[in-house]
C-alpha cells in the first residue's frame, strides 16, 4: 500500500497527544469554489497542461476529505476521461437476490380490476405519521390529491362561507346546518390563521352538500402553511377528524405543508352502504388490492443525466401526490444513466404508467405488485459499466492501433488480476461531500454541534460572482459565466433576493425546483420566524436532511481508514474490529457462565435469534491474530455513533484526537446522543477494504473511436426504443451506426484474458482514432465505482469530464 505521493501520511505518524497535524486538515471550501469568473485566455492551455492542473485539484479535493492511500504502488496504470457523455456511466441496481435491474417493459401487470368507485391510490384515513411503511422518510401517502384537484396552493384564496347557525358538526350535519363552535373556530384559526380557516369550512361544506347518490364531484384542497412541529400535526389531525367527524382528511408533504381534502370514498363508498348490503357483502380495499398482488406497486425508473429525487419529485407533482409516497433503496449518480426498483403505496400501474407520456429522459416500467414496499439500503449492490475516452497506456498516443489495443489489453489483465486479489480502499468518493462552495459534511458537522443557524446559512451561500448578468466583456472577449449552469445563476439569484429582500415567494419564483433544501429554508423562515432555524433544517426532507451528517461521518472514517493504513499497512493487527456473525456466536457461547448467585447462564441458540437491525463487532485478540483466521478483508472499521465500539489501539485513540479538535469541531465520539433526536448518530461499521463482488470479476474491452460523440454501450431505453437508429446513426458526422454501437457484455475481455479484439478496421481512419476501454463491474452497497477507478488507473489517471465550470453554491 502506498499513500498519495503529496500526503505527509507517508513520512511521519500521528502523535495521538499531540493536536492534529497538517496530513490530516480538511479545507473547508473547495478550491474550486474560489476560483473569481476571469477572461478565458486568447491563447488555449494545451490539453496537457488542463490535465495536469485538474489532476492536482482532484488530489487536493480528495486529501481534503481523507482519500491518501492506495492498497498498491498507486503509480500509473493508464488514464482516460470518465464522464464524458452521461452515457458513458452506467448504473443497474442489484437486488437482494442478485437479479440485475432492468427496464425491459412497459406492460400494465395482468389481474382483477379494481372495482368501481374504489379509492385507487389512497391510504385509509389515519395520521400520517403512522402510516404503513413509515421507514426513514419514505412514509407512503395517506391521500390521493389527484382525486380532489389542485390545491390553491397558499390555502388562503378561498373566502370564508358560513353555512348557517347553531349546531355543530355530527354524522347528520349538512351544508345549511353546519356552523363551528366557538372553542373550534379558535383552534382552527391558531392552527391555520383566519383565510386558511374559512377555507377549510368552506371545502367542508361542499363535500356535506354534494348529492351521494350523484356523479363524485371533485371538491379542491386546501393547503396550509408549513407546520414544521410533528407533534403539532399529530395534534392538528386528531381535531380535524374530530370537528369534522372524518369527512375531511389531513396530510402533510415532505416540506411540512398541511393539505386537507376530502376523505376518499365519501360520495360512492360510504354514503352507498345501504345500497351495497342490498347488493351483498362490500369487497374491503385490501382484498381488492390483494388479489391484485399486493398493496404496494413496484416499478423500475430508469433516468438520464438526472437525481432519483428529481425523478421522484416530477412523479409526486404530476399525480398530485407528496413525494414521500415513493419508496426506493438508495439514490444514484445523477451524471449517468441508471436504473433502479421503487414502490408506492396502493398505486395503480395504469395511472403510474400513464406519467410516461410527460416524461423526459426518463421511464417507468417494469411494474408488479407486491405486499411490501422498499425499504432504504434494501439492494445487493450497483451494476456499472463504464465507458473511459481518450484512454492512454503511457506514451501510445501515437502508436498503430492494433499496438495500442495490443498493449491496453495487456495492461488491463494485469491491473483486473491485482485488483481481484488486493481490492482497493473502501473510501467514500467525492460524491458523498457534494460539489458546492461548502462541502455537505460541514454542513453536518454543524448540524452536530448544534449550530443550525450557521448550517442554514452555508445551505444558502453562493458565489457572488454568479450575479454577474454580463454574457461578454466590452472587448468581446467570452467569460467564465459561460460555462457557468442556467439554474446555478438562478439559485444564486434567488438567495440574493431573499437575503436582501426576505421575500420568500419572490424568491421561490426564481429558484430552480431541483434545489428542494434550499426552498425548504427559504419557505419555512419567510413564512414564519425568521430565526426558527432548527424548524428551517426539519422543513427539509428527511433523507437530504440525514445525507449532511451522514457526510461527516464518512469524513470521519475516510481520515480514520487513512490512518489505520498508514500505521498498519494491511496486516490484522490486535485491536482490529471484525463483525460478529453466528459462526462468532457459537465460538463465545460455548463454555458455561454463571451469575452473580452462581446460576447457570442459558444463551439463545445463535440460530434462534432474529436478525438485528444494528450490525455488532468485536475486537480481535493477539491469539486470533496469530491464528491466522482473519485476512484485511475481514477488518471494518467504525462510523462515529453511540451504538458502535472503537478499536482498543492507536486508531480508536486517533478517532477521540480527530473528532475533539477544534479543526474538526471538539466532538466527543462516544457522546453522539443530540437533543435533537434525528441527529443522533447511532453510528454502524464499514469493511476497511473492496472489491468488486462475483469473485472480483472485472470484465473489460479496448475499442478504438473516433467521434467524440459515439456512444459506446447501449442503454436499456436503446433497447426499447425503435426510433434509436434515428437519434443515434448520424455516420455523416463521423459517428457509427447503431450496430457498431451496441456491446454485447459476454464478449468483454476477462481477467482470463479470453477476449475478441473488435478490430473495427486498420485503415488510415482508424489510425487517427482515439482508444476508449469499457469496464463492467459490480460493487457491494454503499461502495464507489470512482474508488475503485482511482486504485486501478493509479495516481492521475481518473480524469473527470466537467460538462459546465461551475458550482452553485
Amino acid at each position: 500500500m502506498q499513500p498519495d505521493e503529496n500526503s505527509e501520511l507517508s513520512r511521519k505518524r500521528l502523535k495521538l497527544s499531540s493536536p492534529i497535524p497538517d496530513c490530516i486538515e480538511v479545507t473547508l471550501e473547495q478550491p474550486a469554489a474560489n476560483h473569481t469568473l476571469s477572461k478565458v485566455p486568447a491563447v488555449a492551455p494545451s490539453r496537457t497542461d488542463i490535465a495536469v492542473a485538474e489532476a492536482k485539484i482532484q488530489q487536493q479535493k480528495e486529501r481534503d476529505v481523507g482519500i491518501s492511500m492506495y492498497v498498491g504502488s498507486g503509480s500509473y496504470g493508464f488514464s482516460g476521461i470518465l464522464k464524458q457523455r452521461y452515457t458513458d456511466f452506467l448504473v443497474n441496481e442489484i437486488l437482494p437476490s442478485g437479479e440485475v435491474v432492468h427496464l425491459n417493459n412497459y406492460r400494465i401487470p395482468k389481474g382483477r380490476k379494481l372495482a368501481e368507485g374504489a379509492p385507487a391510490e389512497t391510504v385509509p384515513s389515519g395520521f400520517p405519521d403512522q402510516a404503513p411503511g413509515d421507514k426513514l422518510g419514505n412514509t407512503p401517502s395517506v391521500s390521493d390529491e389527484g382525486k380532489h384537484g389542485p390545491s390553491n396552493g397558499s390555502g388562503d384564496s378561498v373566502r370564508s362561507k358560513t353555512c348557517g347557525e347553531g349546531v355543530t358538526a355530527n354524522e347528520s350535519t349538512t351544508a345549511s346546518t353546519f356552523r363551528l363552535s366557538n372553542e373550534d373556530e379558535e383552534l382552527l384559526r391558531n392552527y391555520f390563521g383566519h383565510d386558511t380557516a374559512a377555507a377549510i369550512v368552506e371545502l367542508y361544506c361542499k363535500i356535506v352538500a354534494a348529492d351521494p347518490n350523484g356523479r363524485k364531484q371533485i371538491h379542491g384542497t386546501v393547503t396550509s402553511s408549513a407546520i414544521p412541529d410533528r407533534q403539532l400535526r399529530t395534534k392538528i389531525h386528531q381535531d380535524m377528524r374530530r370537528i369534522f367527524y372524518s369527512k375531511l382528511e389531513t396530510t402533510t408533504d415532505g416540506a411540512g405543508l398541511m393539505i386537507i381534502g376530502e376523505k376518499p370514498g365519501q360520495n360512492q363508498w360510504s354514503n352507498n352502504r345501504e345500497r351495497s348490503s342490498n347488493n351483498g357483502p362490500r369487497r374491503s380495499t385490501k382484498s381488492i388490492w390483494e388479489a391484485r398482488g399486493g398493496e404496494y406497486l413496484h416499478f423500475s425508473i430508469y433516468k438520464e443525466n438526472k437525481d432519483t429525487m428529481e425523478v421522484i419529485s416530477y412523479l409526486a407533482r404530476q399525480l398530485r401526490l407528496p413525494p414521500k409516497t415513493f419508496q426506493f433503496a438508495g439514490t444514484k449518480d445523477r451524471r449517468a444513466v441508471t436504473v433502479q426498483r421503487a414502490s408506492a403505496y396502493r398505486m395503480s400501474a395504469e395511472k403510474l404508467a400513464s406519467v410516461n407520456r410527460s416524461l423526459h429522459g426518463s421511464k417507468v416500467g417494469g411494474f408488479e405488485y407486491h405486499p411490501k414496499g422498499l425499504e432504504l439500503g434494501e439492494l445487493k449492490g450497483n451494476e456499472f459499466v463504464i465507458t473511459l475516452r481518450d484512454c492512454d497506456f503511457g506514451g501510445t498516443q501515437e502508436a498503430h492501433i492494433e499496438a495500442k489495443l495490443e498493449i491496453a489489453k495487456n495492461t488491463l489483465a494485469k491491473l483486473a488480476s491485482e485488483l481481484k486479489s488486493s481490492g482497493f480502499i473502501n473510501y467514500y468518493g467525492l460524491q458523498r461531500f457534494g460539489s458546492f462552495k461548502v462541502r455537505t459534511d460541514t454542513i453536518g458537522l454543524k448540524i452536530l454541534q448544534g449550530d443550525f443557524q450557521g448550517a442554514c446559512e452555508d445551505l444558502l451561500s453562493f458565489n457572488p460572482d454568479l450575479l454577474s448578468t454580463s454574457r461578454q466583456d466590452s472587448d468581446g472577449s467570452s467569460t467564465k459565466m459561460d460555462l457557468v449552469s442556467r439554474d446555478d445563476r438562478s439559485r444564486a439569484r434567488a438567495i440574493q433576493i431573499f437575503q436582501a429582500t426576505g421575500q420568500g415567494k419572490k424568491a421561490l419564483d426564481e429558484l430552480p425546483r431541483k434545489f428542494s433544501a434550499e426552498a425548504a429554508i427559504i419557505r419555512h423562515l419567510g413564512s414564519h420566524m425568521h430565526s426558527d432555524y432548527r424548524g428551517a433544517l426539519m422543513a427539509i426532507p428527511r433523507n437530504l436532511r440525514l445525507m449532511y451528517i451522514h457526510a461527516y461521518q464518512a469524513l470521519v472514517w475516510n481520515f480514520a481508514v487513512s490512518e489505520r493504513i498508514a500505521r498498519f499497512g494491511l496486516e490484522v493487527v490486535e485491536g482490529d474490529l471484525v463483525l460478529i456473525n453466528k459462526t462468532d456466536a457459537t465460538v463465545h457461547l460455548a463454555e458455561e457462565e454463571y451469575d452473580d448467585v452462581g446460576e447457570l447462564v442459558v444463551h439463545p441458540n445463535p440460530d434462534d435469534l432474529r436478525p438485528s437491525r444494528f450490525e455488532r463487532s468485536r475486537a480481535l485478540s493477539k491469539d486470533e491474530v496469530a491464528s491466522g483466521q482473519y485476512n484485511i478483508f475481514d477488518i471494518v472499521l467504525p462510523l462515529p455513533g453511540y451504538d458502535v465500539i472503537y478499536p482498543p489501539n492507536e486508531i480508536g485513540l486517533f478517532y477521540k484526537s480527530f473528532m475533539g479538535s477544534d479543526q474538526r469541531g471538539g466532538l466527543d465520539p462516544h457522546n453522539m446522543h443530540r437533543s435533537w433526536k434525528e441527529s443522533s448518530l447511532s453510528g454502524g461499521y464499514r469493511k476497511v477494504l473492496g472489491r468488486p463482488l462475483c469473485d472480483g470479476l472485472l470484465e473489460f474491452e479496448a475499442r478504438p473511436y473516433v467521434g467524440e460523440n459515439e456512444q459506446m454501450v447501449e442503454t436499456d431505453l436503446d433497447k426499447l426504443d425503435e426510433s434509436k437508429k434515428a437519434r443515434n446513426a448520424q455516420s455523416d458526422r463521423g459517428e457509427p451506426t447503431q450496430e457498431h454501437r451496441s456491446v454485447n457484455p459476454h464478449r468483454l475481455v476477462s481477467d482470463d484474458g479470453n477476449t475478441d479484439d473488435r478490430l473495427h478496421g486498420t485503415g488510415s481512419g482508424m489510425e487517427r482514432s482515439k482508444l476508449a476501454v469499457i469496464l463492467k463491474f459490480q460493487l457491494g452497497t454503499s461502495q464507489y465505482a470512482t474508488m475503485m477507478l482511482r486504485e486501478l488507473m493509479g495516481r492521475d489517471g481518473v480524469q473527470t469530464y466537467k460538462p459546465d465550470f461551475g458550482g452553485g453554491r
